[in-house]
């Protein structure tokens, strides 16, 4: 993505900066757009399905992730640097659902 962005700017006419997961800045975003400054980061969880996007946004902003198993990346690709906090295999199971109370998300 960030190259296409490249590709729209005419030389001489800065850097695209990339703002999409797993980029810091997204989260720095989201706590100014809904007053979050005072929240602290174990007041956050990411979910999601990709190791890539989702659980390096986590691991790179610092709050615990979860990842779900029914989408783009599976256990077999999970690596230490990129170790989600929390994995299930959906979120549609009564056992996950006692989980997700449990985290106060439910």
């Amino acid at each position: 993505m960030a190259r296409s962005l490249q590709a729209v700017l005419p030389p001489g006419q800065g850097t695209p900066t990339f703002c999409g997961k797993p980029e810091p800045l997204v989260f720095e975003k989201i706590i100014e757009d809904h007053g979050l400054e005072q929240a602290k980061k174990q007041d956050f969880l990411m979910i999601g399905d990709n190791l890539e996007t989702d659980i390096k946004f986590g691991t790179n902003v610092g709050i615990d992730t979860l990842l779900v198993l029914t989408g783009v990346s599976k256990r077999e690709e999970i690596i230490p640097q990129n170790k989600p906090t929390h994995i299930l295999p959906t979120l549609g199971y009564s056992k996950d659902r006692e989980f997700l109370h449990s985290l106060d998300l439910l």
